[in-house]
């Protein structure tokens, strides 16, 4: 059985629209075996959906449906967030950062891009991490996508933000989107210090508006709840590696490494992304409202830890502006 299994920051990578030809992700199956008999019997339907959701990717692909679009694109963006919140949890030294990107799709439905985390409070090396993804997006039918990927976060030596031991990642997401609900599922296993494993169902609906005469404008709002269901290893590294090195909080906090290691739920998002698109450009305006749960419980620890605050629920926003080449 899978021993320390890790968190992902599952990433959005299902918005971007492509007709592909699907992959074969069959080097996932022994990991599910491991998951189902590592998670909770009340979670077993969960991961039971996901793997047939994710074995359906092996079918063979209908050249109809996937067709490939015609043409390659280039995407520059930058996104300001008011606050920085990974699976509900938060570090309090860490509010406002910017978030430069640059995405490559090719027509293939291969991908790549490049973006990092610049936090203008900090007095130095405020240019916290940097990471890079690659990947791949399919359509399986015309209301089902999807993507596999792989994807690679470095801090540096001062970083104490809550991700930063996750290190690589490997990630699948499928959405279904329909005239009446949209449903999707991502699932994410991340190879740091300590592993963790992280699955993310959602349920949104997507709202699309065009007006303007002259100037054509598209508006979408989509609604959005999100589940955040995994294993919490990701804190071990984030206290004894980087927020408190020292070898009597070490030996305590390994005490709570079961609780750690639980699959369970931990936190519940809502968000309503708004986005306006005119020609090539998109500005882009999303409000979420985190509520952590389930975080460990180091309440006879506290006096060791100066500092720490558990997370509480959190109100914050994303802006965005991108531009497509």
């Amino acid at each position: 059985m899978i021993e320390d299994l890790p968190n992902f920051e599952t990433q959005n990578i299902a918005s971007l629209q492509n007709n592909m030809p699907m992959i074969h992700p069959a080097t996932y199956f022994k990991q599910f075996l491991n998951l189902i008999e590592f998670m909770n019997s009340k979670f077993a339907v969960l991961s039971l959906f996901l793997f047939i959701a994710i074995n359906g990717f092996s079918q063979t692909a209908d050249p109809v449906k996937d067709t490939a679009q015609s043409v390659s694109s280039l995407t520059l963006s930058l996104i300001y967030s008011t606050n920085t919140v990974f699976v509900g949890r938060k570090d309090a030294n860490y509010k406002g950062y910017l978030n430069p990107s640059l995405t490559y799709m090719n027509k293939t439905g291969l991908f790549v891009s490049l973006s990092g985390d610049y936090y203008p409070e900090l007095k130095t090396n405020k240019f916290v991490d940097y990471s890079y993804e690659g990947g791949y997006q399919f359509t399986l039918a015309s209301e089902l996508t999807g993507s596999v990927y792989v994807s690679r976060m470095h801090s540096n030596s001062n970083s104490t933000k809550v991700n930063a031991g996750v290190g690589t990642s490997f990630g699948t997401y499928l959405s279904w989107d329909n005239d009446i609900i949209n449903f999707g599922t991502g699932f994410d296993y991340s190879k740091g210090k300590f592993n963790d494993v992280t699955l993310t169902p959602t349920i949104s609906k997507d709202i699309t508006f065009s007006f303007g005469d002259i100037l054509q404008y598209d508006l979408s709002i989509d609604p959005t709840l999100t589940f955040s269901f995994g294993s919490q290893n990701f804190y071990r590294y984030y206290l004894i590696d980087r927020k408190y090195v020292n070898p009597t909080v070490i030996s305590r906090i390994n005490g709570h490494i079961s609780e750690m290691k639980k699959f369970q739920l931990l936190d519940y998002e809502f968000s309503v992304p708004v986005s306006l698109s005119y020609n090539s450009f998109t500005f882009t305006a999303t409000p979420f409202y985190v509520i952590p749960v389930n975080q460990p419980d180091f309440k006879n620890i506290l006096p060791l830890l100066p500092g720490f605050k558990y997370s509480d629920n959190t109100f914050f926003f994303q802006f965005g502006l991108s531009y497509q080449f």
